[in-house]
Order: C-alpha cells, then sequence, then structure tokens
C-alpha cells in the first residue's frame, strides 16, 4: 500500500501600505519582500482612506498587483495557498469586495481572512492584552486590545508620520547647500523625489544611543547633587 502525506503550505500574508506594501509567508518572522505600491496610494483620498474608486477599478488594479505578489515576489502557486489580508477598519469597502473578488474568482486561492492590522502585533509576543502604535508615511495610529479584543473606542490617530522625517531631511539638506553657497546643490535637492528622500534616509541615516554621553550626564548630574548637598 502507498500512502501519501498532505502538507499544507504556509498562507500568503498581506499587508497593504500608504507608502510600502509588506509581503511574506505565514510563520516566518520577517516579510519576504517590502515593495513599494504607489499604484494604491493614488487611489487613497482623505484621512480615513475613503476612496471613490469603484470595485470594478480595484479589481484591474489589485489583479496587476497580485499577480505580481504571487507570481515575482514570492513565486507561489496561488491554488496551493491561503491568503491573509492585514486589514485596517476603515478600509474602503470597495476595495476589500474586489481583493476577495480578485482573489476567489482570478487566482481561486483556497480561502481568504481580513483580520484586523493592529491586532496582529501582539500575536508575535504571545501577550493577548496591549497597546499598538503603528507608525505610518502620513499618520501614526495607536489601538489597545484587552484580552485579543481590540478596543475600537481606544483607537486614536495623529497626522505625524515618516514623512515628515523626508521633510526635516530635506530642509536640513537644504540649508547645508545654502550655507556653503552651492547653487547646483540646491537645484538637485529641489528636484529630489520621495524615492531618493527614502534611499538617502536608509542608506545614511540611522538612530543610535550614546553610552558614553549617558554616563557623562549622569556623572554631571551626581556632581551637582553632591555640590548642592555639601554644607556651605
Amino acid at each position: 500500500m502507498e500512502y501519501y502525506c498532505l502538507i499544507e503550505k504556509q498562507a500568503v500574508v498581506v499587508d497593504f501600505g500608504e507608502g510600502f506594501s509588506k509581503l511574506g509567508f505565514a510563520n516566518e518572522s520577517v516579510p519576504r519582500h517590502v515593495c513599494r505600491t504607489p499604484e494604491l496610494v493614488q487611489r487613497r483620498k482623505g484621512k480615513y482612506c475613503e476612496s471613490t474608486v469603484s470595485e470594478a477599478e480595484w479589481c484591474k488594479i489589485l489583479e496587476e498587483f497580485f499577480r505580481k505578489v504571487f507570481f515575482f515576489f514570492l513565486q507561489a502557486n496561488p491554488k496551493e495557498r491561503r491568503v491573509v489580508i492585514c486589514d485596517k477598519f476603515y478600509q474602503p469597502s470597495p476595495m476589500r469586495r474586489a481583493i476577495a473578488k480578485v482573489l476567489f474568482e482570478i487566482f481561486n486561492v483556497p480561502s481568504v481572512l481580513f483580520i484586523m492590522d493592529l491586532t496582529l502585533p501582539l500575536y508575535l509576543t504571545g501577550l493577548p492584552t496591549g497597546i499598538i502604535i503603528d507608525v505610518g508615511l502620513r499618520e501614526t495610529r495607536m489601538m489597545a486590545v484587552m484580552e485579543g479584543v481590540p478596543l475600537l473606542r481606544a483607537y486614536s490617530l495623529t497626522n505625524t508620520g515618516a514623512i515628515l522625517v523626508d521633510e526635516s531631511l530635506k530642509k536640513l539638506l537644504e540649508e547645508n547647500a545654502e550655507k556653503k553657497k552651492e547653487k547646483e546643490q540646491m537645484k538637485l535637492i529641489a528636484k529630489m523625489t520621495p524615492e531618493t528622500l527614502e534611499d538617502v534616509k536608509v542608506r545614511a541615516c540611522y538612530v543610535r544611543f550614546s553610552l558614553k554621553k549617558r554616563q557623562a550626564e549622569e556623572k554631571e548630574k551626581e556632581k551637582e547633587g553632591e555640590e548642592g548637598g555639601a554644607p556651605a
């Protein structure tokens, strides 16, 4: 007798973003690919991603997008992969319906699961309760989760995101060029695209904790405390 063991392949996970979308497989700690999705950004309108794009238009956009996801980025057979969509609760309804329609009717995936994206970080920590802070391109979202249940009343959003870093970086470059009186450099900076600024930020900018500086500051505080507490 011959025995066959069927091993279910890991689900494909897609996290749509305003600047970048993250693609990968379940049970992996990091995405396989992070790709720009300008076709999605151009069709987002307003603070809460309200959209006037119809479901038919979304189907055309998403068909091309998922074709790249399965056959270029992940190189996976969609008929053998379940799909998990990291869904934002303010996602436009036509877009959500188009995602399901494209995946089921065109790519014939076995199943599609929409799950709120702000609850997913807790699964990595194994904790049922916590506060999630998501810093995006144009906004920062915060929400509390209690025993795995998102508290929508505790959801808040601020118009502060990574794009402010790009604006600050461009301003610093302009100020530096003005000080050195380099006109050609100023023209190049003025023509910088968001992609170029992102590349400069990734290659040349970083945040580092200075232990020596912190130790020096602590010593100064100790000296000030000793001097203040010494008798006159």
